[in-house]
């Protein structure tokens, strides 16, 4: 990734949403080192506007902004990223823009969000060039679980609390259930396929390179599919994106033509 030296008045962002602002203008969400921003663009809705291409949903800016007022204005910017690869690709999109969706949930705080941003920009330079990118999106939505504060016990048995190094995941326990308790309980993925899913929970993102996403891929449909029960039941979650694109894809090639 290229690194980019600013001066106080500069920063980096990506455009999570956008909504309409008074007349001619948006408001733009932005994930940023600090955390998230909202800022008007002035222009944004008219066709013409140099500005509109900043109001863009999953667009990497750099720029600057008034500082004087709860809500500020984007003054100063630079497309660093268009993410053209992804936005151009169907399957790429979806995923790209279920990320966007679970990136919202985290709600607007004053911290210092820098590793997390870097997360995100890494997982999209990641989801450029994938072939599988539901592989990489099980990854972030695994992590991002931690910072949702409803992060699953891998290494511990919700039933017994005594450690856990073989058992199965149960969305009901809200984590692996060791051997004993497995009878005990609902559980929901084979011994195998917990053992990918911690795994995939706790990889460092650097080591995750395309020749990995491949070899996890036979995992991914069960490890997805248990992943989704449990945004539903502890953040009341469902993503539309994944629900379009499951459509999109259910549908015969004779009507999208």
């Amino acid at each position: 990734m290229v690194k980019i030296m600013m001066n106080e008045r500069e920063s980096l962002g990506l455009v999570l949403k956008t909504s309409d602002y008074q007349e001619n203008a948006a408001l733009i969400n932005l994930l940023t080192p600090s955390g998230k921003l909202n800022l008007i663009v002035r222009g944004a809705k008219k066709i013409n506007s140099k500005t509109r291409a900043f109001a863009i949903p999953l667009t990497l800016l750099q720029f600057e902004h008034t500082n004087n007022r709860e809500l500020n204005t984007l003054t100063k910017c630079e497309v660093l990223d268009y993410y053209s690869s992804i936005k151009e690709n169907p399957k790429l999109m979806f995923v790209a823009y279920a990320i966007l969706e679970k990136i919202n949930l985290i709600p607007m705080a004053d911290q210092d969000d820098e590793l997390f941003y870097q997360f995100v920009v890494d997982t999209l330079n990641l989801l450029k060039n994938t072939q599988y990118p539901d592989s990489l999106l099980a990854i972030f939505e695994l992590k991002l679980l931690y910072l949702l504060g409803v992060n699953p016990r891998f290494n511990q048995c919700p039933i017994c609390n005594k450690p856990v190094k073989d058992g199965c995941f149960s969305v009901e326990a809200a984590g692996v259930v060791c051997r004993d308790d497995c009878w005990n309980i609902l559980t929901d993925l084979s011994f195998n396929h917990t053992k990918m899913m911690k795994y995939l929970y706790t990889i460092k993102l650097d080591k995750v390179d395309e020749n990995f996403l491949g070899l996890v891929s036979q995992f991914i449909p069960e490890i997805a599919e248990v992943i989704d029960r449990y945004y539903q039941r502890y953040l009341d979650f469902t993503s539309q994106a994944k629900l379009i694109g499951q459509k999109m894809s259910a549908e015969p090639k004779s009507k999208m033509l």
